[in-house]
């Protein structure tokens, strides 16, 4: 039965008032437990409800929410926003609109959310708040920058008086009203409706200065603070119909401070690290009077530490610490004078006998104790202990167990150690590098000085024997140190509000600066002691090569015994010579040109001697074994050269076009004597390969890909094969995205080695690689040029059955080339027979080994010792007497780049024209780039590789296109 509808009186006395109150409140509990229910955290897993849409209201606070000319929002507050969205879904509505029309919008319900609110009892009674604040403002008084004289900061009598902009229902505007009641003065309040009415207001001479909070005055120019009154933090707001809303913003907010703690201080750091609020320096009344006055601070600079401070009778002043006050001086306009400090003078010593009124020393408590006064710190750095290699230091131990050399000028770590250090005896000496001999000499266990200082030294290759002690000894802050008096408090007031003002990352420049400036310098002295071991070496080599030749005829068996000894012993100095070898980039740079040069000599004899005929079997057998080291020794100085270039970041493509095929021809040229030395079967397979002329770094991909090569031939034994597939996936966009893959049937690698096969120096050891040698570069620089050109490079392999290499690029397509492969120049070396070669080179020996190389091949050598000599033979031969030009790069009276600049600028027809190939020792990138600029065509660097060099002079030749028939010729 239907039940009936009850009405009338009965149904009425049933809901009395009490009743009514219960099933009010009982709906609103239903309502927001349904919505608590039905938000995004409700939702079974894998439902995905449709995005809420909060309306978010805003006004003109730079950097806080602001829109592009694209339509995009960006700031503080929509971070913020977007971040809460990861984990509520929600989008946003953004509505600009004035403060007071915003909050009216809050209560009724046309916005959702504002998003930086002070809280205020008054807000408390109408509105809900954020359970954690996102933000603190600091409520300043804004005066325009060019009336800035006028005001002292924080100064009631500059302020008394003032007409004042203010936004309506601002928290800030009863902030200053209590400020202002404090500090005893009176204003005169006008209210706008926004913040750019108040700042427009100011400019225009309405009013003189505006209080507002620091986001609004972010984005403001022309101004600066006149007093700050207020820091307050601001919280998400909503209406009083919103509570389910502000449950999911405080749920929100929990979780990102516990995944993202730092969050709010990276946005900060991002929008407001330069708010006018707390950029500039401020001035007090005393503090301007000061500075107006103009008086003479005598600071003390202490000599010999560098790269923290120097001082030279000729350079002055100079280090970290001169050039953070230089700074400071800059910005408030303190009269600075530097005095050196006395050998062995503490800077606080210099304080007690009147030498200077400010020094720069370390943070220390011993200053509070001698009544001095501290500024903040401006640089921190920490205290190194330094020992002999493997020694070891105990802090536990008996007082006076270790002798420690410090410094006589460091007085605070002197009373530090006296104080908190018994185990260490401590030995005074005159300064850092006297406590550096002691160490090393063995008359002190242990020195300390500051690690900035005590790392550039440590450089010195006579302190070798010497390394730092993995334990950080202790944390050092510097500041500027001065005399307690009223005067001094008021310097030190000022230094502190200009350290704080430095631009962020200016002190960190300047100390990066002088890590560079300072740096150690090898002296010649120091050069040849540190690298006493190569040099031997190098020089060993070619006098054994030189005996060898001279003598082999008349004493073969005893030149063979004294060439087997002299083996085992170079043997025993290269290893050493590999630790050497890993010394600073500054050495691999300076030092490459002087170790290609005799290397040219010695693969270029020994070449040139395994062709004579008749040779005995064994000097024939020693040559091959002193060939192959030699080239092996190139491989390490070229393998290294390429690692340092990569590390420091130096290495650079040179792209140009080349035809795709010709440039897979000549890598297959390349390695196809290798697998057949070696007895394995070389197979290359195309796939959709048709490209025509690319635009790549001709050398750098040769590179590659012979570096992957030889690698799989290296590890293939005989009989097996290497397979090298080519294949185009797609053109798009001007380019060719390829694979190229290298697979071959070796020894392969274990699964426990293959995550480290691109580091560096790196090699699989086991009994089957036992017999490969090589420097572990080859695929890490492989993996480094591949990522360079925008590739990656990816390694399968089984131990047993063999490995693939796989390397996928984008290459760039050339659009309008027309000649095709197999038409290029230097198809035959049959053109050389008969050119003339103008021969540029300095060196008598590699003078020797280049004209024997070239008559080889028939042509006609004629030599110039220097840059200037073939200038003048080439200015008073006839027009295309030359067919070429080699040109070494370092000679004397004038080197090869002048000369080239020089015969390029000739006016004669075939100035221009005549190829000029560089032939030099200098090896970098950079050497190449200034060899074109200088306008050579080639750039051949020592040892010569023979065929090399005649095949670049027949290309070049051939491209020069010179007349048919020239006078020279007739």
């Amino acid at each position: 039965m239907k039940k009936p509808n009850v009405r009338g009186p009965q149904a009425e006395t049933a809901y009395t008032p009490a009743t009514r109150r219960f099933w009010r409140t009982a709906g609103v509990v239903l309502a927001l437990f349904m919505a608590v229910l039905l938000s995004p955290y409700a939702l079974a897993e894998g439902d995905t409800p449709a995005p809420t849409v909060i309306r978010v209201g805003y006004i003109n606070y730079g950097g806080f929410i602001e829109q592009d000319k694209e339509g995009n929002y960006f700031g503080y507050g929509v971070e913020y926003l977007e971040k809460i969205a990861q984990y509520t879904g929600w989008q946003y509505e953004f509505v600009f609109d004035t403060w007071s029309n915003h909050m009216e919008g809050l209560a009724n319900g046309s916005i959702d959310l504002l998003c930086h609110a002070q809280r205020t009892p008054t807000r408390e009674d109408t509105y809900l708040f954020s359970n954690q604040q996102i933000g603190v403002e600091v409520g300043a008084l804004y005066v325009p920058e060019e009336k800035a004289t006028d005001y002292y900061y924080d100064d009631a009598a500059t302020l008394d008086g003032m007409r004042v902009a203010m936004m309506r229902n601002s928290s800030q505007n009863e902030a200053f009203e209590a400020y202002a009641a404090q500090k005893g003065f009176g204003y005169q309040p006008v209210y706008y409706a926004t913040v750019n009415e108040c700042f427009d207001a100011l400019h225009g001479g309405h009013v003189d200065g505006v209080v507002m909070g620091s986001l609004a005055g972010q984005a403001q120019e022309d101004v600066c603070v006149g007093c700050r009154f207020s820091t307050d933090p601001y919280y998400f707001i909503t209406g009083p119909q919103n509570a389910a809303l502000m449950a999911q913003v405080d749920d929100a907010l929990a979780k990102i401070h516990m995944d993202d703690p730092y969050f709010e201080a990276k946005e900060y750091e991002k929008y407001y690290a330069d708010t006018a609020a707390f950029s500039g320096i401020l001035y007090t009344r005393q503090e301007g009077a000061f500075l107006g006055q103009y008086q003479e601070i005598l600071v003390g600079i202490a000599p010999h530490a560098l790269p923290l401070s120097d001082y030279t009778q000729s350079g002055g002043p100079h280090g970290v610490f001169y050039d953070t006050l230089r700074a400071i001086q800059a910005q408030t306009g303190l009269n600075l004078r530097y005095v050196p400090l006395a050998q062995g003078q503490s800077p606080t010593g210099a304080l007690a006998a009147g030498a200077a009124v400010a020094v720069v020393d370390a943070c220390s408590e011993n200053h509070q104790e001698d009544n001095l006064l501290t500024s903040d710190s401006f640089f921190a750095t920490s205290t190194a202990l330094v020992g002999r290699h493997g020694a070891s230091y105990t802090a536990s131990e008996a007082p006076g167990t270790y002798t420690l050399a410090i410094p006589a000028n460091n007085d605070h770590l002197a009373r530090y150690i006296e104080k908190y250090d018994p185990e260490f005896s401590v030995c005074y000496l005159p300064d850092t590098e006297a406590c550096l001999r002691a160490v090393a000499t063995g008359k002190a266990d242990f020195m300390a000085q500051n690690i900035q200082m005590i790392t550039s030294l440590l450089q010195d290759p006579h302190y070798a024997t010497l390394s730092i002690l993995n334990t950080r000894y202790r944390e050092e802050a510097y500041c500027v140190v001065m005399a307690d008096t009223p005067e001094n408090r008021i310097v030190l007031s000022i230094l502190n509000k200009a350290l704080r003002a430095l631009p962020e990352g200016t002190v960190e420049q300047i100390v990066t600066d002088h890590a560079v400036e300072d740096a150690y310098q090898l002296t010649i002295n120091a050069t040849l002691y540190k690298y006493r071991g190569p040099l031997h070496i190098i020089a060993l080599l070619f006098v054994a090569c030189v005996a060898l030749l001279i003598t082999m005829n008349a004493q073969r068996q005893k030149n063979l015994d004294k060439t087997l000894k002299k083996n085992v012993e170079l043997s025993k100095a290269v290893a050493q010579a590999e630790l050497a070898n890993r010394a600073k980039s500054t050495f691999l740079s300076r030092m490459s040109h002087d170790m290609r040069t005799p290397m040219n000599g010695i693969i270029g004899l020994t070449e040139l001697t395994l062709e004579e005929p008749n040779l005995p079997e064994e000097v024939n057998e020693n040559l091959k074994a002193i060939d192959d080291s030699s080239k092996y020794l190139l491989s390490l100085i070229n393998d290294t050269l390429d690692m340092n270039k990569i590390e420091s970041g130096k290495l650079t493509l040179n792209p140009e076009p080349v035809h795709a095929k010709e440039l897979v021809k000549n890598i297959i040229a390349i390695i196809t004597p290798v697998a057949e030395e070696k007895g394995v079967k070389l197979e290359v397979v195309p796939i959709n390969t048709a490209l025509g002329y690319v635009k790549v770094d001709r050398v750098r991909t040769q590179q590659i890909f012979v570096n992957v090569l030889s690698n799989a031939i290296k590890f293939t034994p005989k009989g097996g094969t290497v397979r090298m597939e080519i294949e185009c996936l797609k053109r798009e966009n001007g380019f060719a995205y390829s694979r190229i893959s290298v697979a071959d049937t070796g020894i392969g690698m274990s699964k426990e080695f293959l995550p480290h096969i691109f580091d560096a120096f790196s090699q699989e050891n086991t009994a089957a690689t036992g017999n490969y040698t090589g420097t572990g570069l080859g695929l890490s620089i492989v993996k480094n040029l591949v990522e360079v050109m925008g590739g990656n490079v990816q390694v399968e392999s089984e131990l047993g059955k063999g490995t693939t290499i796989t390397v996928y690029l984008h290459i760039e397509l050339v659009c309008g080339q027309t000649a095709q492969p197999g038409t290029l120049p230097g198809e035959t070396l049959a053109c050389l027979e008969g050119k003339r070669v103008l021969l540029c080179e300095d060196h008598p020996l590699n003078t020797q080994i280049a004209t024997r190389l070239l008559k080889k091949r028939g042509m006609q050598v004629e030599c110039a010792a220097n840059g200037q000599q073939a200038v003048a033979l080439f200015e008073a031969a006839a027009p295309y007497h030359y067919a070429v030009v080699l040109m070494d790069i370092r000679m004397p009276v004038m080197d090869g780049l002048q000369a080239a600049r020089a015969i390029r600028a000739l006016p004669r027809p075939d100035a221009r024209q005549v190829p000029i190939v560089a032939m030099t020792a200098n090896a970098f990138d950079e050497d190449a780039q200034r060899s074109r600029e200088a306008g050579m065509n080639a750039h051949l660097t020592k040892p010569i590789d023979p065929q090399l060099l005649y095949q670049t002079i027949a290309d070049e030749i051939a491209r020069a296109e010179k007349p048919a028939q020239s006078p020279a010729e007739s």
